[in-house]
């Protein structure tokens, strides 16, 4: 779908979950637009707000509606294009957090490497969260600073 198709499809979803109140949709329809800004040169200084809805309501998403993750990574990604550093490792603490305290504990032993190495959004917000916080995943699945 062309960038400003899959701007406006988004639009229309959000605009249509927030008059149900459904929040969960919502949220998903705000990381499917901001992905999709990213993907098309990136977001604006007039997006910040849009941004900073979406981390607000990312404490009450539940991951049945968004992985949580893929939302902190998008959130992580846009802050940086706007230059905000401090808003951009808060999103990629916060998507690290999720993923290895939360989720990975409930994750079965014989899982865990592919869901640590094989699912593209956690791969690559863990090895960020390495190289710009010293976050890591110890062999084991414990946290050790870096």
């Amino acid at each position: 779908m062309p960038p400003d198709e899959a701007l406006a499809a988004c639009a229309a979803v959000l605009a249509e979950a927030e008059a149900l109140q459904h929040d969960g949709v919502a949220s998903r329809a705000r990381v499917l637009r901001l992905q999709h800004q990213l993907r098309g040169g990136g977001v604006g200084a007039a997006g910040r707000d849009a941004l900073d809805t979406l981390m607000a309501s990312l404490a009450t998403v539940q991951p049945a509606d968004l992985y949580p993750p893929e939302a902190w990574w998008a959130l992580h990604r846009a802050y940086l294009a706007l230059g905000d550093e401090r808003a951009a490792d808060k999103a990629l603490a916060g998507g690290y957090d999720w993923a290895v305290q939360r989720a990975l504990p409930q994750v079965p032993a014989a899982f865990r490497d592919s869901f640590l190495h094989r699912n593209a959004t956690n791969r690559d917000l863990i090895a960020a969260a390495g190289r710009r916080l010293g976050l890591h995943v110890a062999a084991g699945a414990s946290i050790t600073p870096g």
